[in-house]
């Protein structure tokens, strides 16, 4: 029985009939082996089998049933086809044939009642219908209903019945009447086994149709029509048994050429002309066009060359066939492209001609010259591209010359090989109908894998007689042939040698005509078929085309011992080679894939073998000590403790060889990791562990914590989302409540996981969780702390997110005070009244009202809720081991200095940075004045955003080439009627073209797309995970504008990391560090936001290659990315310094403006105090949120992008990469984002980047923007980048008052 997703039958003609019952019962066996084999080499293992056997040898009776279930897998349906050549026997039992049917409808109702979904589903039953028949007609009809109900084919196989016996009911039995009629209901068939046996042979796979390929046809300079391609056909690649040998690809030889001269005739060097003989065929080649071979294909393209008659088919060759339709927008037919396109296609037909054309897939790749034919069907018309041979592909066919220097032949043994190949030409040939023939190779391919997985201690079997019948000549060519083949061995007749030993040829180098006659002699010997001793072929040789040069991937220790055999190099070189291998397998790998790791052990084996046997001792150690570093600098800690250490690979000792100055002890020791390396820290005595060292009691306990928490964690995370969604204080007291519950539990998790002496478990995974359940959090503290921590984060939220401010009336004359109305209602909330206001409004005045109104109405309520937070949240980090919050949040990035890192990366931003702001502050100084000085920081109450830590709104007003098209989108948005969901549909669809998971049916039902009118909710965008793996939900107040398009991309990224690590324990389910999770996101908005990826979903007309247009995007993307990098920076620096004490809380707001100067350049509209709390004025704060997050994921995104572009084949600058249906690039990203934190992060960036690096690097972003930075130096050059106070911290002509109160001391600052 299977279940199918993709699978075809050709029938053949011939079906050998089976001639009675004993041939049938041996046929059963045989049949299915072929079946499950096809299955597998067919469909890539990508159907659900599975077998059910009936009867027994004991009990004879076919009430039994033996069920195995093999579904999806390679290694699994290998081994079904191992069972059934086991276990099944074949007998003759009585029984009732449909009590087996029942067991496998049965099967089929569970499995689809569980949620599989299948495409087909096959029931093939083997029978002879010799029992008797017993079953009544309601369970026939059950078991009709049945297969109609789950659309189940029925398919008999073994019976006697052919077609004469169906057109006559009386000559069937009962059985198979009742059989022939349940196949007629279920769409089913009859087979012999011969028949059976013969549609499995001829099966083949159903072509897949790709993505489209999107380019322009361009008809002379002026006409171009955008067309979208789609491949209709394309040849799958051809399975393998054995890795291919890591030699370098051979050149094609050069063919020989015939010049024709007459009698006499002096012919100058220009009128002479080459061609390639084929028999007697001479095929001339002009200058030009072997000038033409030369080309580089150049951009991508399909450029019409000349119109011509009708090419016949046989000409066309390549990989597929392409359908040319109009170009699509975003799943909408272009109507201009489709006008031109018609127009043409109907041109060529009614002219009856074809179009030779110039197709280049993509920039610098393969060049290819095809045919477009029109095609007009009734439903649609199309044209049809078919590729044509030429240079590139002659080469392909070409054959080593018969003449050489050293052998000449005689124009008579020319013209008899020349009369060969006209007889052996088989392009007219009706035998040679290579659509009726299967491919010998694959068919032994296959059937050398099965009979290896059915006998893996067998020697190879021969070829079998039906693949040797499909590798003869077809009898009558041969016979038109036997006379010239008579000729040819009377004219080259064969003479014994003896065994001569090939000399070292590259074939790679070789010219149709050697250059000497030594080069001849060398290839003469290098062709010699070699012989043993006893006289039989060496087939090795015969298939040996290539020479080793070197050591490779594919086969190293094979290619490392065929060196040191030959001797042509030097030891220290092969040895040196060998080394480089060992380390690319390891990063090729990143250090988890077993199958690279076992054979970088062997090729270490290999290596440490030789060394010791020809005494390269002192070498081998000194490698192996390097090596060693290596590893453990790129964390390949796994192949180091599980292959090496464990193979006793490591240094080679004095016991082993004299010559080695190493004792035992010592490489014991070094075969050992140091305990920080294993990530197993030291345990003190008087360290307060518990004694449990049993592993198995702790895997246990973390599988119940897993469950408990897990539901648990729904819980609580419902409660949040009530409260986030409809601030009330109902939902905020049931959010305190379950929190409260979530805390006491994870500190009876604390308590127990604390009984195990976990530091000393071997397992590093259960080390990892351990010691994320070790740290407790707030809920260390006690009770009545606890509970007035979490009212104080929920009150603080609640303030910021109820705050609302009066609108701004604009002051009469001679007033500079605004006046309020008591007719005006404050009710202006920050989104999206205060967010648009600070981005659109030009007025000063109104500016700075807003500004004032937001940071003091919500930040002055926060201070003292704040510092009594701060308190209780460095109490709740000392609990837990730390020095306070600020280093129980560093810890999360597991680097010890990890604010030093931090710097250097802000360090090597900073140029940049600083450049953007001197090209923004002059161009604000000739908008604004005085307002804004060129030497001193920017007023932050001017850069379009309440924290000046986003400058996208400043895009229309500082653009470098304002007559240039915009890069925003957002009028194209409501244009074409976009709303909240439709632009989260659309950043969905950006993850399923990478072959990402979409989001659940609930997403859409169960998230806050849009901001209810009805109820006060937090508008902050944020995606949520409810810890069941399956509710993923998102919260935004979405405006129809890009960059909410963006924020949508950037939040659905958030989903899709929760989606992709659901299959981790929950102590792993987040990011590989905190900014993993924010950059995920932003990275895939790096691609949402090119021009080309805009105009390719329809949402901007075109994407121009200009480089004005270039720099716009850019200076767009760097308002948004690089304005943001300080104000990242330093968010997180301010509270580390208030957490550690460094920053007093009577000098919070002081040292707030301080580093925002120091960092970010910019300063306070008007005068601020100790009074005031402008941090608080920021989400993060008082929601408890850290924020470095933010700037190491604009590091990462970068990172990561340049990443992702390099899989998916990207060419060319950075900033024009979009992955988009790249699934290349999907998987690279799956792959990350499955590990969730799993792994320390350095380890995941080892892994994305296949080992190339395990730190951040600003070089991605540096890269990135490099037009742009260089057109900004140029911009600046006359003035310096910087500002006043900007190495100092400290406000520049500032004057400090400080004035006793009763409770507090306020400090007073004045800006000069």
């Amino acid at each position: 029985m299977s279940y199918a997703k993709k699978y075809s039958s050709n029938q053949s003609d011939h079906r050998p009939r089976t001639k009675s019952l004993k041939q049938k019962n041996g046929y059963v066996k045989d049949c299915l082996i072929i079946f499950i084999q096809q299955k597998i080499f067919i469909n890539n293992a990508s159907d659900d089998i599975a077998i059910i056997l009936c009867g027994s040898d004991t009990t004879k009776i076919a009430l039994v049933i033996r069920i195995f279930k093999f579904f999806g897998t390679w290694k699994s349906q290998l081994g079904a086809a191992k069972c059934v050549n086991e276990v099944v026997r074949t007998k003759n039992f009585e029984g009732d044939w449909m009590d087996a049917l029942g067991v496998a409808l049965d099967l089929v109702h569970r499995k689809v009642k569980a949620g599989n979904i299948y495409d087909s589903i096959q029931i093939i039953f083997f029978t002879t219908f010799e029992s008797p028949f017993k079953t009544s007609e309601r369970t026939q009809k059950a078991y009709i209903s049945a297969l109609l109900a789950e659309k189940t084919s029925l398919f008999i196989v073994g019976s006697n019945l052919d077609q004469k016996s169906l057109e006559d009911e009386k000559k069937m039995n009962k059985g198979e009447l009742v059989a022939y009629q349940l196949m007629q209901e279920a769409s089913g068939a009859f087979y012999s086994f011969g028949d059976f046996s013969a549609s499995m042979l001829h099966c083949t796979e159903q072509p897949k149709l790709g993505a489209p390929w999107n380019v322009t046809l361009d008809i002379g300079s002026k006409i171009q029509i955008p067309i979208s391609a789609y491949i209709k056909v394309k040849k799958s690649e051809s399975l393998k048994w054995s890795e291919e040998t890591s030699t370098e690809e051979a050149l094609v030889d050069r063919e020989r050429t015939y010049q024709k001269e007459q009698s006499n005739a002096m012919i100058d060097r220009e009128d002479v002309i080459s061609a390639y003989k084929y028999g007697s065929k001479l095929i001339p080649v002009s200058i030009e066009e072997e000038k033409h071979w030369s080309y580089k294909s150049g951009n991508r393209c399909l450029s019409v060359l000349a119109f011509v008659d009708p090419i016949p088919p046989q000409f066309g060759s390549g990989t597929g066939t392409k359908f040319i339709f109009p170009h699509r927008k975003a799943g909408v037919v272009d109507r201009s492209a489709q006008i031109a396109l018609s127009a043409l296609i109907n041109a060529m037909a009614e002219a009856g001609k074809v179009a030779i054309v110039r197709h280049v897939y993509n920039n610098n790749t393969r060049l290819a010259i095809g045919v477009l034919a029109p095609r007009i069907k009734f439903k649609y018309e199309c044209l049809v591209f078919h590729e044509l041979p030429f240079a590139e592909d002659w080469r392909q066919y070409e054959f080593s010359p018969i003449i050489t220097p050293k052998s000449k032949p005689s124009a008579e043994q020319v013209e008899a090989i020349d009369e060969l190949i006209d007889k052996l030409d088989l392009s007219g040939a009706e035998e040679f109908d290579s659509t009726k023939m299967s491919d010998p190779y694959e068919e032994y391919i296959r059937n050398v894998i099965g009979f290896k997985v059915l006998n893996p201690d067998d020697p190879l079997p021969d070829i079998p007689p039906h693949i040797k019948m499909n590798l003869q000549p077809a009898p009558s060519l041969m016979e038109g042939a036997k006379d010239v083949l008579n000729r040819v061995q009377q004219l080259f007749p064969l003479q014994v040698t003896d065994n001569l030993k090939a000399k070292n040829f590259e074939t790679s180098k070789r010219w149709a005509i050697p250059a000497t006659e030594e080069d001849a002699e060398i290839e003469k010997e290098a062709k010699k078929t070699k012989l043993d001793e006893t006289g039989e072929v060496d087939l090795e040789s015969i298939f040996r085309t290539k020479t080793v040069i070197g050591v490779g991937t594919a086969n190293p220790v094979k290619d490392f011992s065929h060196l040191l055999q030959m001797g042509k190099k030097p030891v220290e070189e092969v040895y040196e080679e060998m080394s480089k291998v060992i380390v690319k397998l390891l990063e090729d790998g990143g250090g988890t894939n077993a199958a690279l790791m076992d054979k970088a052990k062997n090729c270490v084996q290999a290596y440490r073998e030789h060394a010791l046997s020809q005494g390269h001792v002192v070498y081998f150690n000194r490698w192996m000590e390097q090596f060693k570093e290596h590893v453990v600098s790129n964390y390949f800690t796994d192949f180091w403790q599980n292959y090496v250490a464990k193979s006793r690979l490591g240094l080679i000792t004095k016991e082993e060889s004299p010559l080695s100055a190493v004792e035992k002890q010592k490489a014991e020791q070094f075969l050992r990791l140091s305990e920080n390396v294993n990530e197993i820290e030291s345990v003190d005595e008087d360290e307060e562990l518990g004694n449990n060292t049993d592993e198995k009691e702790a895997i246990s306990f973390l599988l119940a914590y897993d469950r408990e928490a897990s539901a648990m964690c729904n819980n609580v995370m419902n409660t949040q989302w009530d409260f986030n969604t409809n601030i009330t204080e109902a939902t905020k007291q049931r959010m305190l409540e379950t929190q409260l519950e979530y805390a006491k539990f994870q500190k009876d998790v604390w308590a127990t996981a604390t009984t195990f002496k976990w530091k000393t478990f071997r397992d590093p995974t259960i080390r990892r969780q351990f010691k994320v359940l070790s740290v407790l959090g707030r809920a260390a503290l006690p009770e009545e702390k606890l509970k007035e921590i979490q009212q104080l984060l929920a009150d603080m939220r609640d303030i910021y997110s109820r705050n609302r401010v009066c609108p701004y009336v604009k002051p009469p004359k001679n007033t500079s005070l605004p006046i309020r109305p008591e007719s005006i209602k404050c009710n202006l909330a920050l989104d999206p009244d205060l967010t648009r206001i600070m981005a659109k409004s030009k007025d000063t005045n109104e500016l700075t009202y807003m500004w004032q109104q937001w940071h003091e109405e919500t930040g002055r309520p926060l201070r003292s809720k704040f510092i009594r937070y701060v308190e209780l949240s460095n109490e709740a980090a000392r609990l837990n081991g730390f020095k306070d919050t600020g280093d129980q949040w560093r810890a999360s990035y597991d680097i010890e200095d990890f604010n030093s890192e931090l710097e250097e990366l802000w360090m090597g931003l900073r140029p940049l940075y600083q450049q953007l702001h001197a090209y923004v502050r002059r161009r604000l100084h000739f908008q604004y004045g005085k307002a804004v000085p060129l030497d001193g920081p920017i007023p932050a109450h001017l850069l379009g955003n309440m924290w000046a830590q986003s400058w996208s709104n400043l895009y229309e007003a500082t653009v470098p080439f304002p007559n240039k098209n915009s890069m925003d989108v957002t009028l194209s948005l409501k244009r074409q009627g976009y709303d909240p969901v439709r632009m989260f549909q659309l950043a969905d669809q950006f993850f399923v073209s990478l072959g990402m998971k979409s989001v659940p049916d609930s997403f859409w039902t169960d998230s806050m797309l849009e901001k209810p009118l009805d109820r006060e909710v937090v508008c902050h965008a944020s995606a949520w995970d409810f810890c069941n793996g399956r509710d993923f939900r998102i919260k935004q107040c979405t405006e129809i504008t890009m960059e909410d398009l963006t924020t949508a991309h950037h939040e659905l990224g958030h989903i899709q990391y929760y989606m992709q690590y659901v299959n981790q324990p929950l102590a792993f389910r987040e990011g590989a560090n905190p900014g993993f999770h924010e950059a995920i996101g932003d990275v895939i908005a790096l691609s949402v936001s090119t021009p080309k990826h805009m105009q390719q979903i329809g949402l901007l007309d075109s994407a121009t290659d200009d480089p004005e247009v270039d720099i716009n995007y850019l200076y767009s993307m760097a308002l948004d990315k690089i304005a943001f990098l300080p104000f990242g920076f330093l968010l997180d620096q301010w509270r580390w310094k208030v957490f550690s004490g460094e920053i007093p809380f009577d000098q919070m707001n002081k040292a707030w403006w301080d580093l925002r100067l120091r960092y970010q350049g910019v300063a306070p509209p008007v005068n601020r105090s100790e009074h005031d709390f402008d941090a608080g004025a920021k989400y993060h704060v008082p929601a408890n949120t850290p924020y470095i997050r933010y700037f190491v994921s604009f590091v990462l995104q970068f990172q990561l992008h340049k990443v992702l572009c390099e899989a998916s084949g990207h060419v060319g600058p950075l900033h024009k990469c979009d992955i988009y249906q790249s699934r290349e690039a999907g998987k690279l990203l799956a792959e990350l984002l499955k590990l969730g934190s799993s792994k320390p992060w350095p380890d995941a960036i080892r892994i994305l980047t296949r080992g190339r690096t395990s730190r951040m690097d600003p070089g991605a972003i540096l890269e990135y923007f490099e037009p742009l930075i260089e057109w900004l130096k140029k911009q600046n050059v006359e003035e310096k980048a910087g500002w006043r106070g900007m190495n100092s911290g400290i406000l520049i002509k500032t004057t400090w008052i400080a004035v006793l109160l009763p409770s507090i001391t306020l400090v007073f600052a004045r800006l000069w």
